[in-house]
């Protein structure tokens, strides 16, 4: 069995940053399930930021729910264009 077919994806927004990769992360399920999650080993090596109020997409194995990973953040529209 491959390890990807255990694997359970959801997406929330980021509200606290915490030391060592970690972050509390709201559910977009109900808006109430608060949980902290680690950054992904691919998203460390590629030095991809994470900010306060980032969409992101996180990860859960079946085996253990209680631990997710972020393994995507998408991309908000924060440069704004000037008008000449």
């Amino acid at each position: 069995m491959n390890s990807k077919q255990n694997k359970k994806t959801l997406t929330g927004t980021v509200k606290k940053i915490h030391r060592g990769y970690r972050f509390s992360i709201l559910l977009d399920l109900d808006n109430k399930t608060q949980i902290e999650a680690e950054l992904s080993g691919r998203l460390k090596n590629r030095k991809i930021r994470i900010v306060a109020e980032d969409k992101v997409v996180l990860e859960f194995c079946e085996d253990n729910p209680s631990s997710a990973k972020i393994v995507f953040r998408e991309t908000p529209n924060r440069i704004k264009q000037v008008k000449k």
